[in-house]
């Protein structure tokens, strides 16, 4: 009882003084550091802004002016700092970065000390504009460099509505409406970059983080994880990087159109065709100009392929781009399209066929598709290259499989001549000439038979009337055990007229025919025609089609020897008379005249 008691007692009034006498020192110095910091208020933020435009002048290497009235300035709860009018830069020279408005968070210790060292800098309608004759990459990454350095020193920087603006004045801003985190707290953490801008006109969203920074400055090796999407592009890479150009890691990037989003990129000096849309994704390694894509899927028009590409810019001359792609099915309509759109209409057939692009890149890429098509043509087991080589391009398809048979072709545009010309050969072999006649949009019960067809092309390239007014073509023909529907044998031996009709239950069967085509412009000529049949041998020339689709032919038909009249072998003692044959008139329906030769033997 006694011991409760004497605890229940009052403390000492000693004791209860202790805790006070440790405060008062500690009020004391706060209150010390409290008139340190209001004796900075009181002379105004001019010290906190000379302390901020020399720190930004360290960060940048360029002269820091301030105009604008006079600055904001607060302690508490956090110091801040407010100034308009920044401008970095001079008119004279290099890059210029004027800021509407520019806050400063400060750090409260080293303000309270009288320091000045910022933890967070909005900039308010930032415009960096590039003075004309300058270089805009390397004008800024020089004098960027020094400030990308030393980012670390800033913390967070915050870019509301920004603006690039180019060399050119009257241009419009490359880039507008940014809206920007930046981020590196520490020399050895991790920096990052995002947000959202609109890049010549086009929205764009932005992640980009760089796990070392300060080693990728210095030369060094950083993983890097980047990620862009746009109208016109998206774009990701995850792997790692050198400020040197050297990348390793996985790369995927989409477009919709090859020439229109570079153009947006800003390149409108390389004209390319209008090939799309278009994706990658492939494992990517870069080394000075040479870049690298293996492992590498590739999607061109909607047909997807595999394979390798060789990618090198280098400073002298032309990029190139080499490799090899697999596809399982590749159509060559797409990319004649590409390079050379058929007109629509009369007026589009006179605009200019650009062909530019064989000038500014070098290709020799090796392709091949397991089915294809060429127009009406399926192709199977296709195999070729494409070579662009000091401004001749040419696509050589060394074999394809089509119609039963096989085939190769190569199609050269020199654009060293004026006008550029085209130069083309294609061959087939047993192919069946049914379906080579569906495939060139006739009537495919005209031929019948097994074919071989060789034919050379000339033609310049300058727009679709030049080409179709005067391209030459020379080909060869050559047709075993078939038919020709809608020519009655028996008509061929009595003098009389009949409308050719290929859709006819008549039709001329022949063990060969040969024939030899030329044409200028729409007038194809057939220069010879001679058919074995079993009735005798036709043999003709003349006007095979023009522009009007008429016909003009004349031939003879040399009519068989009739059998001995004792069944024998032996030679008849008569020789059956020629007859002679025109065919004249509008196709699909000339009229064939048949009439007694005037010769007799």
């Amino acid at each position: 009882m006694t011991t409760e008691r004497e605890s229940d007692a009052p403390m000492p009034r000693k004791s209860r003084r202790r805790p006070l006498a440790w405060a008062i020192p500690v009020v004391a110095i706060l209150v010390f550091l409290a008139a340190s910091a209001l004796r900075q208020i009181s002379l105004g933020g001019e010290a906190a802004r000379r302390s901020i435009a020399s720190e930004l002048g360290a960060l940048t290497g360029l002269p820091v002016t301030f105009g604008g009235g006079r600055p904001e300035f607060r302690l508490l709860p956090m110091p801040r700092l407010v100034v308009e009018e920044v401008v970095i830069g001079s008119r004279e020279k290099g890059p210029r970065l004027t800021i509407a408005g520019m806050t400063a968070d400060l750090d409260l210790w080293a303000a309270l000390l009288g320091r000045t060292e910022i933890d967070r800098l909005v900039l308010l309608a930032p415009a960096l504009s590039v003075p004309p004759g300058t270089a805009p990459d390397t004008s800024l990454r020089k004098t960027f460099a020094p400030f990308l350095s030393r980012l670390h020193g800033l913390g967070d920087v915050e870019i509301r509505d920004g603006v690039l603006s180019g060399p050119n004045p009257a241009d419009p801003a490359i880039v507008s409406a940014a809206n920007l985190n930046l981020s590196w707290p520490q020399e050895a953490a991790a920096a990052s970059l995002s947000g959202t801008y609109s890049w010549n006109g086009q929205p764009v969203r932005l992640g980009f983080r760089l796990a070392a920074p300060q080693d990728w400055l210095e030369g060094r090796s950083s993983t890097v994880d980047f990620d862009m999407t746009s109208p016109q592009l998206d774009l990701a890479f995850d792997g790692t990087a050198s400020a040197d150009r050297r990348l390793s890691g996985r790369l995927q990037a989409s477009l919709p159109s090859l020439s229109r989003s570079l153009r947006w990129l800003g390149d409108r000096s390389f004209a390319v065709p209008e090939i799309g849309p278009l994706s990658i994704a492939a494992d990517v390694a870069s080394e000075g100009d040479r870049l690298s894509l293996s492992n590498a899927s590739v999607t061109v028009d909607g047909f997807a392929g595999r394979g390798a590409l060789d990618l090198v810019f280098p400073a002298d001359r032309r990029p190139s781009l080499g490799g090899t792609l697999a596809f399982e099915r590749l159509d060559l309509d797409g990319l004649a399209q590409a390079l050379a759109p058929l007109p629509q209409t009369p007026f589009e057939a006179a605009r200019p066929i650009s062909v530019g692009f064989v000038r500014e890149l070098d290709i020799d890429l090796r392709v091949s598709a397991g089915e294809g098509r060429i127009g009406a043509l399926a192709l199977t087991d296709l195999a070729g290259t494409v070579k662009l080589t000091d401004g001749v391009a040419t696509l050589d398809i060394g074999d394809t499989g089509l119609l039963g048979g096989n085939g190769q072709m190569r199609v050269a545009i020199d654009t060293r001549t004026a006008p550029p010309a085209l130069k083309g050969s294609a061959s087939m072999r047993g192919v069946e000439a049914a379906g080579l006649l569906s495939a060139l949009g006739l009537s495919a019960n005209t031929l019948s038979g097994v074919a071989d067809l060789s034919l050379g092309v000339e033609a310049p390239v300058t727009n679709w009337a030049d080409i179709f007014n005067r391209h030459r073509v020379a080909g060869t023909l050559q047709i075993r055990s078939g038919a020709i529907g809608g020519l009655d044998p028996q008509a061929l031996r009595t003098a009389g007229s009949d409308i050719f009709d290929p859709d006819s239950a008549t039709a001329l069967p022949f063990s060969a025919l040969g024939a030899e085509i030329a044409s200028v412009g729409p007038r194809v000529t057939l220069t010879s025609l001679r058919i074995r049949a079993e009735g005798g041998t036709i043999e003709g020339s003349g006007l095979l089609v023009d522009a009007a689709n008429t016909a003009d032919l004349e031939g003879t038909f040399e009519p068989a020897a009739d059998p001995a009249a004792d069944g024998s072998q032996a030679p008849a003692l008569t020789k059956p008379k020629p007859i002679s044959l025109r065919m004249r008139g509008t196709w699909p329906h000339p009229a064939i005249l048949a009439s007694a030769s005037a010769d007799e033997e």
